[in-house]
């Protein structure tokens, strides 16, 4: 990645993660409907998932996406 993005004001993970996405990532020119986010947090994955990105546990990727 050429990128890296830290939990500087110390929130929840869910929301740290919330913050940094309308920040940084949903301003992007890729659609979040080609996002893919890894995830293990359940709070994480319903957040991301709230915005339309596809969010899926690491062991469902390495499973049934990389396979």
């Amino acid at each position: 990645p050429n990128e890296a993005y830290f939990n500087e004001p110390k929130l929840a993970p869910h929301l740290a993660k919330k913050v940094l996405f309308e920040k940084y990532l949903q301003k992007r020119l890729v659609p979040v409907s080609d996002m893919l986010a890894i995830e293990s947090n359940p709070r994480s994955r319903a957040m991301f998932e709230a915005f339309g990105v596809r969010s899926v546990k690491r062991e469902y990727f390495l499973s049934e996406i990389v396979e």
